[in-house]
C-alpha cells in the first residue's frame, strides 16, 4: 500500500521519458528474457548496439554463467531465486490483483500480459 504509489509514479516517469525519446534506436531489454534465454537476449543486445555477435560471443559465454537460476533460494543474497514470476509464490492473489489493476496501463506499455 505504501510502495505501490511510489512504484506507479516511477513507472510513469519512465514511460514519459521513453515517449520523449521516441527513437527507433531505443529498445527495452527485459530481465525475464535475460534470465530465461540469455543467448537470445545477448544477441538482441549486440544487434541494438551494432556489435559483431561472433566477436562478442566470447564475452557472452563468460557472462552467461552469471545468469543461470540458482539451485536453492537464499533470501540474504543478491541472487535469490532468479526465476521470473516467483512473486506468484510470495504474494497473495488479492495483492497480485491489486498490483495488476493499479498498474495495468504501465504493465501493458512494457508488454506484460495481465
Amino acid at each position: 500500500e505504501i510502495l505501490l504509489p511510489k512504484y506507479e509514479a516511477k513507472l510513469n516517469d519512465y514511460i514519459e521519458l521513453i515517449k520523449k525519446i521516441n527513437d527507433d534506436g531505443f529498445s527495452i531489454l527485459k530481465y525475464e528474457d535475460m534470465i530465461l534465454d540469455f543467448p537470445k537476449w545477448y544477441r538482441d543486445l549486440c544487434e541494438k548496439l551494432e556489435l559483431d555477435f561472433e566477436k562478442a560471443e566470447t564475452i557472452q559465454n563468460k557472462l552467461a554463467e552469471n545468469f543461470n537460476p540458482v539451485k536453492c533460494e537464499d533470501p540474504l543474497k543478491h541472487k535469490r531465486k532468479m526465476i521470473p514470476g516467483d512473486y506468484k509464490h510470495k504474494l497473495t492473489t488479492s495483492t497480485i490483483d491489486e498490483i495488476n489493476n493499479r498498474l495495468s496501463s504501465q504493465l501493458e506499455f512494457f508488454g506484460y500480459p495481465l
